[in-house]
């Protein structure tokens, strides 16, 4: 099974269908392959001035969630805020770092307006390559409008959007596009705190193996190639509960080998929560385990269990992923299955053993398995 014309699984036909603003303007949205979302060459205004946080102000952490769609070099992505976000009240006046996935470290700055928070358009977010970034706002119909619009619970601690779209483009008329959301939220509090799967204490583990085909890309023929692997893993049952050592295979990401995944069986069914994380490789490069329907996108996975094959096997895009709620890919497996290897091995050896073995009579003379009488088998003497 291929990956789509989705580019590594971008779901470009998926996006462009949900959120028509993709296809409104052939030359903003549609992009080459190495120019991102459509580069602009922009020199920001003289009044464009970037948003910095007044020296009494107290930034608290946020949490940020909801949809979003950013453009990488392998085209359009669709997945979830980065976690972390910023926010300060100075009286009316509201500063929220956060609020674009090109420009994360950018300050806005809103007001209260009764029950709503209201973020300007058209504020200058700063530089990034060769281009300037600029906030914007827009209804449903894809207009500008002049604010984007957050209810506001202060008792809750929890903003929301209100307005269709806010968006970070490369000019201010907000024909170009290099990340857009809808339906964010804020809500008071720092982002929870990954942690690896631990195994319970005695936990008593074999050696299985897992084998799948790997997507790789082969940058000479532009193409998408599957290889077959096959490496070691451990496994550990403990109840309903199922433990796998090793999915970051030691070869490639050597660190990361010794990290578990867990799952929960019912029946025939082991489901794995999606986003299980595995640690950090060389203590910076953070790593999930994420499955992954295409034309769905991230999903929670499932292997079936054979008990009497000692299988364990999936239809679903397996992911060694760099961040929890949207692609960014290290490693991508397809029918993976996970076998106790030895096992296998040993019914393949007693088989070949019986069909391997002769038998003589006490003159010399080869018989088949219909002889009765004395016969000399494997060098003992047998009575049939």
């Amino acid at each position: 099974m291929l990956l789509t014309a989705s580019a590594a699984m971008a779901q470009k036909q998926v996006i462009a269908n949900e959120f028509p603003g993709l296809t409104r303007n052939a030359q903003g949205v549609v992009a080459t392959a190495n120019n991102g979302a459509q580069k602009v060459q922009t020199n920001a205004d003289a009044d464009d001035v970037l948003v910095t946080l007044p020296d009494d102000a107290v930034a608290e952490d946020w949490t940020i969630d909801g949809s979003v769609q950013y453009y990488t070099s392998s085209g359009w992505q669709t997945g979830n805020w980065p976690a972390a976000a910023k926010v300060a009240f100075v009286g009316n006046d509201v500063y929220i770092q956060g609020l674009s996935y090109t420009v994360p470290s950018a300050w806005l700055k809103g007001s209260i307006d009764g029950t709503n928070i209201l973020v300007p358009s058209y504020q200058y977010m700063g530089t990034q390559g060769t281009n300037d970034f600029y906030f914007i706002a827009q209804d449903q119909d894809e207009n500008n409008i002049d604010a984007a619009i957050f209810a506001y619970d202060a008792n809750a601690g929890k903003l929301t959007q209100t307005n269709a779209w806010i968006q970070t483009s490369p000019d201010k008329a907000g024909q170009y596009l290099y990340s857009y959301a809808s339906n964010t939220t804020l809500t008071k509090g720092a982002p929870e705190t990954d942690e690896v799967v631990t195994p319970p204490a005695g936990l008593l583990t074999e050696e299985w193996t897992f084998t799948a085909k790997q997507l790789t890309f082969n940058s000479e023929t532009n193409e998408q190639i599957l290889t077959d692997v096959t490496f070691p893993v451990n496994v550990g049952f403990d109840g309903n509960n199922v433990y796998i050592q090793g999915l970051a295979n030691a070869d490639e990401f050597s660190t990361m080998s010794e990290s578990w995944v867990m799952g929960s069986r019912n029946g025939s069914e082991i489901n794995f929560e999606t986003g299980q994380y595995l640690g950090a490789l060389y203590g910076t490069y953070d790593f999930y385990v994420l499955g992954w329907i295409d034309g769905t996108g991230i999903v929670d996975y499932t292997m079936t269990m054979n008990d009497s094959e000692n299988t364990m096997t999936t239809d679903e895009w397996v992911i060694l992923n760099g961040k929890k709620n949207q692609l960014y890919y290290y490693a991508i497996y397809t029918e993976a299955k996970i076998s106790k290897a030895t096992t296998g091995i040993e019914t393949i050896e007693a088989e070949n053993a019986a069909k391997n073995t002769v038998t003589y009579n006490i003159a010399g003379q080869r018989v088949n398995g219909e002889y009765k009488g004395i016969v000399i088998e494997n060098g003992k003497k047998i009575i049939r």
